[in-house]
């Protein structure tokens, strides 16, 4: 539905060739760019009319035309304006008329009304307005700044420049409920028992290829031509270049009304009127495009001098409240802002605009706006980039011309504008500004809006906003305006000293590789409270990491490349883990759906190791992972919530809890699903659920190398054939979820019982 809130304030008029406008267009409108378009009627139409033939080639230079008709909101406008009363904005005929019948509003003006054998409804002021003559029409579009359309304008805007053309501006079939008119029952839009207009907009689905609506149906539409039969035959060799019938005579109108049938609702019908002033009569604005030139590209435009008057269209990625958006090439080259109160756009709108480049305090280049239409819809997604690449090419000071970004005389073409994506180690300013570190070699400052807070205790995270720059006194920098922040991976600190780590024999089952108890001391550091999730892990897929091999190492980057003979329709090359669709039926247990909060499984040690790159730590050592899950500060616990096993505090195949899965499911559970089976620090699910990689190469007797006073921060062997990984998982019992006990496998290994945990260094 059409908001008439935007129609902006009149604040003041301009005059232009002697005729003052209002300098504020009341109507929103849709930019038509020049091109051909096939006119008229090829003949393959359910009805044809002589007046409709031949079929021929018009060329239209650039123009704007009203999204909808216009509305009695817009033209009461007009009127408390004073619009209505000054004979500036009226044709001498106009005029003349107008004084002779004493005209003071349009007719059938009241909002109560009922027409012919329709029942009594209330006009209101998102429904168009009729009863105007084609006068009155003329002169609101006078005080508008614009014209009613052509014949030729409004069957462009209406069908496209399809070959052959629609019928109907949503294509060649007839819809009695894509439109206002005789035979529909559509409720929302009045239709043959109310018989009368609807509110404008009101039949979404019968939008135009440019998506003007009400350009079938509601009501007969005036056109600036003066009706000629014959017209079409007189079409020159090569066809029209914006063709205006002047032959005097009566106004054409177009479009049909809630009158109307299949027959004059075709966009290809013309019709006439003798001047009168009826219910089913109406308009809507259209507007010559000013621009020196046809579009230019963003990029083109950004190296425009200031004060340069340009042409752009893009898709939205940012608004805000504050008075500007951000639009991007259909091609993500490039982007800029646009200084504009308009806050009915929205990211994903496709715009059209028309204003003045010009280039901030900070260097950034921005276009204010003159005037800016919207067409449809485009896709926002952002781009992933690393901090480096980040507003083109090298950064520097204001006297080497460095860091400008595209600015008249500066260094490359930037992406300046952009909507982005990075991800990086946040390091707290105050609440609204932080400092991400990702790795590349550069570390950006990020701004939130004021509907996002900085936590202090926000580690690692993922943003999405636009790419920016600021002065820093003699140097730019960049500048991340964010516009979300996906995800903050909770973690829990590990103290630094000393703990007991192995199997000192007294637990209920003994290996070889768990002897001899030794004692490690560890340096302080973090690890994830809760196995890594599916939602956690599409963050990094959905952020361009799975196929970035800047986060593998070079045997991930191949085993990623590598074909999957177990789990084929995963690769290659592998585009997600195993066993990641949501519906699984793992071992004997029926189907389930895993959710984001699930842990992700079917990940190898290279998958599980790429994410915890791109999340700014690495894989646990077995050392770190066994302090976290069983160390009281005392002596270690056997379990993590002491030493006697309790089936009911993890999942295994002998736990019944409902909440967590159990037995009867054969399934993970939701991270966290038993709090009462948490470890001494606090971290949740190290026994059970699922098993979890470490960053360790296997070896059986590695405890028994352990040195003179205990290991300083182990890392395990040097090389080996496998991986270590630890904690059991839901099919196993009271021996796989000891904390001591130790598994392997070798680092392609995926399967629906194997994920793992992040750990990062201390801050």
């Amino acid at each position: 539905m059409k908001n008439i809130l935007l129609a902006l304030t009149i604040v003041g008029i301009i005059v232009i060739s002697g005729i003052a406008y209002a300098d504020v267009n009341p109507c929103e409108m849709i930019y038509i760019p020049a091109g051909s378009f096939l006119m008229g009627n090829i003949g393959n139409e359910p009805f044809s009319l002589p007046d409709e033939f031949p079929l021929h080639s018009v060329y239209m230079s650039a123009y704007y035309i009203g999204k909808y008709p216009v509305t009695r909101g817009e033209y009461r406008q007009f009127i408390e304006a004073g619009g209505y009363f000054n004979p500036s904005y009226w044709s001498a005929d106009g005029w003349l008329q107008k004084e002779f019948r004493g005209w003071t509003q349009p007719l059938y003006w009241a909002a109560e009304q009922q027409w012919r054998t329709g029942w009594p409804f209330t006009q209101t002021d998102d429904h168009p307005v009729v009863g105007v003559s084609v006068y009155e029409a003329e002169a609101f579009c006078n005080w508008a700044g614009g014209h009613l359309p052509t014949e030729a304008q409004w069957e462009k805007a209406a069908r496209g420049t399809g070959n052959p053309p629609n019928i109907y501006p949503w294509g060649d079939v007839w819809d009695a409920e894509k439109c206002n008119n005789l035979r529909d029952n559509n409720p929302a839009g009045g239709g043959y028992d109310a018989w009368c207009t609807s509110p404008v907009g009101s039949y979404p689905d019968g939008a135009s290829p440019y998506g003007c609506m009400d350009m079938a149906g509601n009501v007969h539409e005036f056109c600036k031509d003066a009706y000629q039969y014959d017209y079409y035959s007189q079409t020159p060799v090569g066809g029209w270049i914006d063709p205006l019938a002047t032959a005097t005579g009566v106004p054409v109108v177009r479009g049909g009304s809630f009158l109307g049938s299949d027959l004059n609702t075709r966009c290809s019908c013309r019709g006439q009127s003798m001047y009168d002033r009826w219910y089913h009569y109406g308009f809507r604005l259209a507007r010559q495009s000013d621009s020196p030139s046809d579009y230019v590209s963003i990029s083109e435009a950004k190296k425009m001098p200031d004060e340069s008057t340009v042409y752009v269209s893009g898709i939205v990625t940012l608004t805000q409240d504050t008075g500007y958006i951000y639009i991007e090439d259909e091609n993500r080259i490039s982007g800029i802002r646009i200084q504009t109160p308009n806050q009915d756009i929205l990211p994903g709108d496709k715009v059209y605009a028309w204003g003045v480049v010009r280039t901030d305090a900070n260097a950034e280049r921005y276009l204010e706006k003159l005037v800016i239409s919207t067409s449809g819809k485009g896709v926002v997604a952002p781009l992933c980039l690393t901090n480096k690449s980040l507003g083109g090419g090298a950064f520097g000071n204001v006297s080497e011309g460095k860091g400008q970004r595209g600015v008249t005389g500066g260094t490359g073409l930037n992406n300046i504008g952009l909507l982005v994506r990075t991800t990086g180690v946040c390091s707290f300013i105050n609440e609204h500004k932080f400092r991400l570190n990702d790795g590349s070699g550069v570390v950006v400052l990020c701004e939130t809006p004021p509907g996002i807070t900085v936590s202090p205790a926000w580690q690692h995270v993922v943003v999405t906003g636009i790419s920016s720059i600021q002065k820093n006194g003699d140097n730019y920098e960049r500048l991340l305006k964010v516009r979300s922040i996906d995800y903050n991976i909770e973690m829990i600190d590990i103290p630094t000293g000393s703990f007991l780590m192995g199997n000192n024999g007294s637990e209920s089952y003994s290996y070889p590789s768990e002897l001899p108890q030794h004692s490690v001391y560890l340096s302080e550091y973090s690890i994830s409270k809760y196995q890594i999730t599916r939602g956690q892990y599409r963050a990094f897929m959905d952020a361009g990491g799975y196929t970035n091999p800047a986060y593998w190492s070079l045997d991930g980057w191949n085993w990623r490349l590598s074909a999957n003979s177990f789990y084929p329709e995963v690769g290659p090359p592998r585009i997600q883990p195993s066993y990641w669709a949501a519906r699984q039926s793992w071992g004997g247990g029926g189907v389930f759906s895993q959710t984001d909060d699930h842990p992700v499984v079917g990940v190898s040690y290279y998958e599980a190791e790429a994410f915890c790159n791109w999340a700014g730590g690495c894989l646990p050592t077995e050392a770190q992972w066994e302090k976290a899950a069983r160390w009281t500060g005392s002596s270690p616990n056997v379990y993590p919530w002491g030493n006697v096993w309790d089936a009911e505090k993890c999942n295994n195949y002998y736990d019944h809890n409902p909440a967590g899965g159990g037995y009867f499911r054969f399934q993970t559970a939701p991270v966290g699903s038993y709090p009462a089976g948490i470890s001494p620090y606090g971290c949740h699910d190290m026994a059970g659920n699922i098993w979890e990689w470490c960053k360790d190469w296997y070896s059986d007797s590695y405890y028994s190398e352990s040195p003179t006073g205990g290991w300083v921060d182990p890392r395990g062997p040097e090389s080996g054939s496998s991986r270590s990984h630890r904690g059991g998982y839901w099919y196993g019992d009271e021996n796989d979820c000891r904390c001591a006990y130790r598994r392997y496998n070798d680092p392609d290994y995926s399967y629906y019982s194997l994920g793992f945990r992040l750990a990062r260094k201390a801050r």
